[in-house]
């Protein structure tokens, strides 16, 4: 997801909605976006109107129209060249390590980000060593690896130069791949809400 223009602070430190536009970057459902931005804002003038993706993963077209929100399918390994330093913030949710060049991904982000913009990144929580991982949660890293087996290394295998990360990359290999893409100030927090996720939170200088 992409934001940008969206939050200023007033003077008296309250906040509120510009007449700008996000974008849902990752391919997910996005029902929190259905179900939350057309309430919240509710009252702003139109901007974009656009609710349809093609392919598999595609949201079907049920005819609703939402205000500031935009669906689009890209190549997040290639955005699109008007882009660089649009965004304030950009988030990604458990998809990172799905991508069959996230390195590429992740500098392309670095360049949509505005100076001082931050990035947040869900990702499963590992170690970037199989055996650690066995050893810190057992059966878990078990059926970690096994879903990501199915799934992660398939979805990420689809190229020539596929890096295939697979889920359990971890976080020593996402923090050198967040600092080779230039991001800065990287912090690595855990996320309650989902134990087996922490949250890369990271600046763009």
């Amino acid at each position: 997801m992409g934001v940008a223009d969206v939050i200023t602070v007033t003077e008296d430190e309250k906040f509120f909605i510009k007449k700008e536009n996000v974008e849902d970057l990752t391919g997910g459902s996005a029902i929190h976006f259905i179900s939350f931005l057309p309430i919240f804002m509710r009252g702003y003038d139109k901007i974009i109107n656009v609710f349809k993706k093609e392919g598999p993963l595609g949201i079907k077209d049920d005819g609703q129209t939402y205000e500031n929100l935009a669906f689009i399918q890209i190549n997040v390994a290639k955005m699109d060249d008007d882009w660089t330093d649009k965004f304030d913030i950009v988030t990604i949710f458990d998809a990172c390590h799905d991508q069959m060049r996230p390195d590429l991904c992740l500098k392309e982000i670095h360049r949509v980000l505005k100076p001082g913009g931050v990035f947040g990144m869900l990702e499963v929580d590992s170690t970037s060593n199989v055996f650690k991982d066995k050893q810190e949660k057992g059966i878990t890293a078990a059926q970690m690896y096994g879903s990501s087996m199915f799934h992660c290394l398939p979805v990420g295998s689809n190229s020539e130069d596929a890096l295939a990360l697979g889920a359990m990359w971890g976080r020593e290999r996402a923090v050198k791949m967040l600092e080779d893409a230039g991001f800065s100030n990287i912090t690595v927090k855990p996320t309650p809400q989902f134990e087996q996720n922490v949250l890369y939170v990271c600046s763009k200088d």
